[in-house]
């Protein structure tokens, strides 16, 4: 099992414990998809805390798994992964991430559908890295990350592809707080009980609201981007020498 649950003051922690990358798989993505479906319903638990073992919170697309995989079968597990984040965007119970190593590339767009991100301060990284892999990001993906961070961060992190951490994540809007390595799971915890007091449906429907235009666009561009792009050549020519810096 990729992900371990716990649950703390009625807020389930869902810690990343697939290796020392936390790269999503077609069994992370059947894993989490289960337990967004158990707790969709709210009765276990009223708020979700995504944290992680290891030096990544989200490392992304495990490449050396889906190039094992045939041409179709590569196409549909694309679409799998961002239907998945599409799901995470709009996930009706309030979502905290708690980052206590690196979020790269669509691990870290998993991380910017969360509501609220604690990251911790020093070592952590976010990066969007895909002009140096020579990949074109979806373009609905895009969009989501423009609507959480702005256009003109979005243009810089995915036009230099350069490491973002501590102090300059926090200015760029990529995490709402940094925090030692030791706090961060309680920060996020803490905000995630905050966020529970407030009321469910209300909660739910202003964030859907909130988001619809970007989710929208989100899901409807990417599978097109998807059929149409040629993407898996791209990730069968992709370096990830650029990641080895981290």
């Amino acid at each position: 099992m990729p992900v371990h649950v716990e649950i703390r003051d009625g807020v389930a922690v869902l810690t990343l414990n697939d290796g020392a990358h936390n790269r999503f798989n077609g069994a992370f993505l059947h894993a989490f998809n289960a337990l967004l479906d158990e707790f969709d319903p709210g009765d276990r638990a009223r708020a979700i805390v995504i944290t992680n073992e290891g030096r990544y919170f989200a490392e992304g697309m495990d490449v050396d798994w889906v190039m094992t995989k045939r041409e179709e079968e590569i196409e549909a597990f694309f679409l799998d992964l961002f239907r998945f984040l599409h799901r995470m965007f709009l996930y009706p119970l309030p979502v905290v991430a708690a980052m206590t190593g690196h979020a790269v590339a669509s691990g870290l767009a998993f991380a910017l559908c969360a509501d609220y991100r604690v990251m911790e301060q020093q070592s952590a990284a976010c990066i969007f890295p895909e002009i140096d892999l020579r990949i074109e990001p979806p373009p609905g993906c895009l969009r989501m990350v423009t609507y959480t961070i702005g256009s003109r961060t979005a243009e810089m992190a995915f036009l230099q592809g350069t490491p973002y951490r501590g102090d300059d994540a926090l200015r760029a809007g990529l995490v709402d707080e940094i925090a030692l390595r030791d706090d961060v799971l309680q920060r996020a915890v803490t905000v995630a009980v905050q966020l529970v007091g407030k009321p469910p449906a209300v909660y739910r429907a202003i964030k859907q609201s909130l988001r619809a235009e970007a989710a929208r666009d989100m899901l409807e561009d990417d599978e097109r981007f998807i059929r149409e792009s040629g993407i898996t050549e791209m990730f069968r020519s992709c370096d990830l020498e650029c990641l080895k810096s981290l």
